[in-house]
């Protein structure tokens, strides 16, 4: 199995959409700089990039595989 990173995922999925970087951030209420960072690997806070997700129409699940 191929895995994307998570920034391609968002880059992708953003341009599938025909959205700009600055329509995302105006879906996700976060900065065209927030969307640069994450489509460029960097690494911002979890609720940026969960807002960002659920933007694009991603469900964000936290499960813990150990129960």
């Amino acid at each position: 199995m191929e895995y994307d990173t998570l920034s391609n995922i968002i880059k992708n999925k953003r341009k599938e959409l025909g959205m700009t970087q600055q329509d995302l951030a105006k879906a996700s209420n976060s900065s065209k700089a927030n969307i640069c960072v994450v489509e460029n690997g960097g690494n911002p806070s979890w609720s940026t990039t969960i807002k960002i997700l659920q933007a694009l129409g991603f469900k964000v699940v936290i499960e813990n595989l150990e129960e």
